[in-house]
């Protein structure tokens, strides 16, 4: 009977360490293309609108962090159970805040290290302080500020935290911890222009002159029609709907590309003859 239910356990342990590894990847293919995550928010208001796109780029990453893990086998860290997330609370301490304005916090069952970052992870019973693993918060080195240039050097790193409380009465209760570390891509804060000029959310328009040429015989009389088109770069489409981890701008997956996947983004256009 002890011998099942250790090998029961051990299942659900290799199951529970499978499911969190998966939601840590998940959040950081996120975290690793997702505009505004890598803003700068050192001596920034809470109210700054860089640091509330920043904030809102982390809430997707942890939601995305913990959906598998809530899909299937877990229960988020204020519902117990057998198998449940741990809280993780996530700080923001240098911030500029007023005399009377408390630090910004969220807790969720996942959290997300930019370098220099660090968490606050509790069980229920205990507290502990978890800091990024190449660069914690005083690793000294460039600036804290400079997170550009810090994510050229270390990773983003993802943790998903469970307990999982054990069937037999041989076997302690643990804690599983999914991790996942990878490279910020390289992701435009505006579209690369069209033309020199063209910025995001503008159209680029171009219009082809009307040529007409005549010969002394009328056979050989031909017009050009004057066609104007107006074009720009889809780059949140080339971005979100593209795997292909190289560090370049990103098209459709299904326009046609180079050989190794990658291409030129796609182009949306309304041509008219005018």
């Amino acid at each position: 009977m002890f011998t099942l239910l250790g090998i029961f356990d051990l299942a659900r342990y290799l199951a529970v360490q499978a499911i969190i590894n998966k939601g840590a990847a998940q959040g950081l293919n996120l975290a690793a293309k997702l505009s505004s995550f890598d803003n700068n928010i050192r001596n920034l208001a809470p109210g700054d609108p860089d640091y509330q796109a920043f904030a809102e780029a982390r809430r997707r990453v942890l939601r995305e962090a913990t959906r598998v893990p809530l899909a299937t086998l877990l229960t988020n860290f204020d519902t117990p159970s057998s198998a449940q997330l741990l809280a993780i609370t996530d700080t923001d301490p240098e911030l500029t805040l007023a005399v009377t304005d408390p630090i910004p916090t969220v807790t969720s069952g996942a959290t997300v290290f930019r370098p220099g970052d660090r968490t606050l992870v509790s069980d229920g019973t205990t507290t502990n302080w978890v800091s990024h693993p190449t660069y914690p918060p005083d690793a000294g080195g460039l600036p804290p500020q400079d997170v550009h240039q810090l994510l050229r050097i270390h990773p983003i790193v993802v943790e998903v935290h469970a307990r999982l409380e054990m069937f037999s009465p041989f076997l302690h209760d643990t804690v599983i911890v999914g991790r996942a570390v990878g490279y910020r891509e390289d992701v435009p804060k505006a579209p690369l222009p069209l033309v020199a000029g063209a910025l995001e959310g503008m159209s680029t328009t171009t219009t082809l002159s009307s040529t007409t040429t005549t010969s002394i015989y009328p056979s050989a009389s031909t017009t050009t029609t004057s066609v104007m088109a107006t074009c720009w770069v889809d780059w949140a489409k080339c971005i979100q709907r593209s795997n292909i981890p190289i560090r370049r701008p990103r098209c459709p997956v299904d326009a046609i590309g180079y050989p190794d996947g990658s291409c030129n983004c796609e182009l949306n256009c309304a041509i008219g003859a005018q």
